[in-house]
């Protein structure tokens, strides 16, 4: 029932006024005079046809856009309000932004085109400023040509220390001399190779690289413009590698959250950034409940 509070010079105005703006369904909830306004009267007003409206259209616009049963009835359950909303999504998500978090090195793996690189050099600029940290890059990716002269090239404008592994030589050796290098610095991020979920081998070999290294941190980077299939079978297939946290990428790039967010449940693991354009350092920011329910409304209306 919604409260509504109405004012006039007498009773019998109040009254009517009441009667032309809610009807006869309208229940008396409290009567007197006001110091300033004549007459105060509350009255209650059965809103239920109205939430189920909105509940229905709401409904038609997530089925609409692919949302899962389970998205659906968060949407739902939050449907009214921003606050409604946000706080629903709290409830289905985690959402954890700190660095340095279980380990001072960090790696960012994922399918190839996710911005992974791009999203280092944004984290790097972020934590240098906002929490003076001493930053180090190391760049696993051997494998594309240019990967690491472009994780070079953001080093140099950043000024931040990088080694690119030689991968010819021992991995496992390779890695703890870059570490050794880097031993003064606050958090270190280790860009990995890219690979399609489907290539097997590479990811079985990039399991086993990072298996092979010293304890660090993985975060997964999915990019919101992937098809749901597509993001499904990223995340089964990264599983192997393994990854403790998930930023979601290209959020300004997408026409449909239902995709991305139906994933971020299905997953189950705290959602660490967002990423909504390719500026440095300025298009990343601390994943959270609001942030996603601005993303989400906006593409529902």
């Amino acid at each position: 029932m919604k409260v509504r509070t109405f004012y006039g010079d007498n009773m019998s105005a109040v009254l009517t006024k009441i009667r032309y703006e809610v009807g006869e369904e309208a229940v008396i909830l409290e009567s007197l005079e006001h110091p300033t306004h004549g007459y105060e009267i509350k009255v209650g007003v059965d809103n239920s046809r109205e939430l189920k409206a909105q509940e229905g259209h709401t409904r038609r616009i997530m089925k609409e856009q692919g949302y899962t049963r389970k998205a659906s009835e968060m949407i739902v359950r939050g449907s009214g309000s921003q606050s409604g909303l946000i706080e629903s999504i709290s409830h289905d998500l985690t959402f954890e932004s700190q660095l340095p978090f279980k380990s001072k090195v960090v790696a960012l793996v994922g399918p190839t085109g996710v911005g992974k690189t791009t999203t280092i050099a944004k984290l790097a600029a972020q934590f240098r400023v906002a929490c003076d940290l001493t930053i180090g890059f190391i760049s696993l990716d051997t494998y594309r040509i240019g990967a690491a002269h472009q994780l070079q090239t953001y080093a140099t404008l950043l000024h931040i220390p990088c080694r690119i592994l030689d991968g010819e030589k021992p991995l496992e050796e390779e890695f703890t001399n870059a570490l050794h290098g880097l031993r003064k610095c606050d958090l270190i991020f280790i860009d990995t190779a890219g690979c399609s979920p489907r290539d097997k081998e590479r990811l079985h070999r990039l399991s086993q690289q990072m298996k092979s290294l010293a304890q660090m941190e993985r975060m997964l980077v999915l990019a919101a413009p992937m098809n749901e299939y597509d993001l499904r079978m990223a995340a089964e297939s990264f599983d192997q590698v393994g990854y403790d946290r998930v930023i979601l990428s290209k959020l300004d790039e997408t026409g449909f959250m239902a995709p991305i967010v139906n994933t971020a449940i299905r997953l189950q693991k705290p959602l660490a950034f967002f990423t909504t354009g390719q500026r440095v350092p300025e298009d990343i920011e601390p994943a959270s409940a609001k942030r996603l329910s601005w993303f989400m409304e906006r593409k529902m209306h």
